[in-house]
């Protein structure tokens, strides 16, 4: 809660506003409006009362009394400003410390409240500006400095923000914080990152937000088990963070302890039942279990929440498709390519699901976009393969599947880690029961070429078509 000393106000008033005395100070001041109606004090006493009970309204109001009175009295600006910033009025907040500083542009305490207010509202340049002026009054201030440094990296501009970072740790060692940002703008270097977060932490033992971070990188690594440890720590010293929750419960899930995983889920639902993501990882636990159904209600309920991102429609639509509602998973991953154009999932979901319907001209146009956008989607190689198998082209069809190789997960990315990974397993397992087909269903010629290809293609297992075969 914001509550800044006043600056020019005569010594008595601000002893008043100090002492705590909240009820106390508010039923003088009235007394004060009843011997004087025009006392602006007397409103700025109840405001600041008001303000630090937490009725940020009541405060609000009484303050625009004040201000009605006396519009020169600077410092009702400055604490109205406090009270919206408070009640979450942030554009508000804003244009009242503008008004303040507009007269009293050196005091810092308003100059940061209005850089955090613009902060909060993504107007992260102009909070720079702000820092800036400070650091021309404070040039050894590494407060200022890291915040800058922190809008700067908010703003993409991560160079910069590096530079920052870097004077504000040459100036204090000591300070956690900058070091906990600086992580973050190690882009490609996740040894530098990993390293800045363990400082944070060796400052800062108690450190939630940097044992988060950290576990990425270590899960990033895939060094599952380190990234499970640091979220558990984050978890000891915040048990309310509910993105360490989710991001344990991905662990948990990804080292097949479902039971676990669901728990956290389940937890960080409860601490904040709008939490979609969960709802997104709580869906991928069930999927990873074969509870299709499970993850479809899950996925409803993330769609719900979050309508207009596309991962979960191509989930929810795999999850229609293993439980035999083509039609629905055709919806759903057609719905995510309108919301996210490029959603390489949703091509090669709508293709296999064009696939099935026999439509292979739509099948292969949907992996052919596919691999014009990721070549190294190498999934899309076997099934457009077999569509052109089915179309007739069998020298293309055996270039797809040399060209095919056998899936590793290396995306640098932890939810496309956790999404794919247990998607592609079964894909795989579903693309040889249709080569087994094809094979079935196609004559001794054709059949004897693809034999003959499947012989030279170190990655598809012969002696499986060779028994089911015969």
């Amino acid at each position: 809660m914001k509550s800044n000393n006043l600056k020019p106000l005569p010594e008595s008033l601000i002893n008043t506003l100090l002492s705590e005395a909240f009820l106390d100070n508010m039923a003088r001041a009235k007394e004060m409006i009843k011997l004087n109606p025009k006392s602006a004090e007397a409103y700025l006493i109840i405001g600041y009362a008001h303000n630090e009970m937490s009725n940020f309204d009541a405060a609000i109001s009484a303050y625009t009394k004040g201000i009605g009175i006396d519009p020169e009295l600077m410092e009702m600006y400055f604490y109205r400003g406090n009270s919206k910033f408070n009640a979450e009025d942030f554009r508000g907040a804003e244009f009242d410390y503008t008004l303040y500083l507009n007269k009293n542009p050196d005091f810092p305490d308003a100059r940061v409240s209005r850089a955090e207010a613009k902060s909060v509202i993504d107007k992260h340049l102009s909070a720079r500006d702000d820092y800036s002026y400070l650091i021309q009054m404070f040039p050894e201030n590494d407060t200022y400095y890291t915040m800058r440094g922190y809008e700067k990296s908010l703003a993409r501009l991560i160079h910069d923000a590096n530079e920052d970072l870097t004077k504000a740790i040459r100036l204090n060692p000591l300070n956690e914080f900058a070091f906990y940002v600086r992580g973050s703008t190690h882009f490609q270097d996740n040894d530098a990152a990993m390293a800045d977060y363990s400082e944070a932490i060796r400052l800062d033992p108690t450190y939630a937000d940097a044992y988060v971070e950290r576990a990425y990188f270590h899960a990033v690594k895939g060094d599952t088990r380190a990234a499970l440890a640091d979220y558990t720590k984050a978890i000891e010293h915040d048990p309310e963070n509910c993105c360490a929750l989710q991001d344990r419960g991905a662990m948990r899930s990804r080292l097949g302890d479902f039971k676990g995983a669901l728990e956290d889920f389940g937890q960080a639902l409860k601490i904040y039942p709008e939490f979609w993501e969960a709802y997104y990882s709580q869906g991928l636990a069930h999927m990873r279990n074969d509870e299709f159904q499970k993850a479809l209600n899950d996925y409803d309920n993330c769609i719900r929440l979050s309508p207009l991102t596309a991962e979960p429609y191509v989930n929810r639509g795999f999850c229609k498709s293993s439980l035999n509602d083509s039609k629905g998973a055709f919806a759903d991953f057609h719905k995510a390519l309108i919301i996210d154009p490029h959603n390489l999932n949703g091509y090669y979901f709508r293709g296999k699901e064009y696939s099935k319907m026999k439509h292979f001209k739509c099948a292969l146009a949907d992996f052919n976009k596919l691999i014009e956008k990721d070549p190294r989607y190498l999934n899309a190689y076997f099934s457009r393969g077999y569509v052109k198998l089915y179309m007739g082209d069998l020298t293309g069809a055996l270039a797809d599947l040399r060209r095919a190789q056998p899936i590793r997960t290396t995306t640098s990315q932890l939810d496309q880690v956790k999404s794919t990974e247990h998607l592609y397993s079964k894909e795989r397992t579903a693309s040889r029961a249709e080569t087994l087909k094809l094979l079935k269903d196609a004559p001794d010629w054709l059949r004897k070429e693809i034999m003959k290809t499947i012989a030279k293609i170190g990655n598809i297992d012969t002696d499986f078509f060779e028994t089911k075969l015969n």
